[in-house]
């Protein structure tokens, strides 16, 4: 007698975990509630399977969005690097073609500073071709 009494104290302490957790409507702790029929069972089941799948699909969909995101942030950026790079070579060629400018005028003013000295000793030796 105690065994079998044992045994079905044992058995009634280990509570029942559905796989799917039930609605409250047909909770199996509440023993006034009818038992759930099988369409109750197979619409909660339904019901877990398409909240699971919509949330894989909107983690899909923010996965998807930040992937394409990123490639466009990369592409933004190496955008902006191509354009930082333009911008360097034309401040280079601009500074260069300064230098250069710059080189210009000096030889110009040198060539005119020989220019004025050959004149000045072509008019001194005369100068002095006229005082003998």
């Amino acid at each position: 007698g105690s065994a079998g009494a044992r045994s079905q104290s044992t058995v009634a302490s280990r509570a029942f975990q559905p796989t799917f957790a039930l609605p409250s409507k047909i909770s199996l702790q509440n023993p006034n509630r009818k038992p759930p029929q099988l369409w109750d069972l197979i619409i909660s089941y339904d019901k877990q399977k398409h909240d699971m799948e919509e949330r894989a699909r909107m983690e899909h969909e923010t996965q998807t969005k930040q992937h394409y995101k990123r490639e466009l942030d990369d592409q933004m950026r190496e955008r902006k690097r191509a354009i930082e790079a333009e911008h360097d070579e034309r401040e280079r060629d601009r500074q260069a073609l300064q230098v250069e400018h710059e080189r210009h005028i000096r030889d110009q003013e040198a060539a005119q500073d020989r220019q004025r000295q050959k004149a000045e000793v072509t008019i001194q030796a005369q100068k002095e071709a006229e005082v003998y």
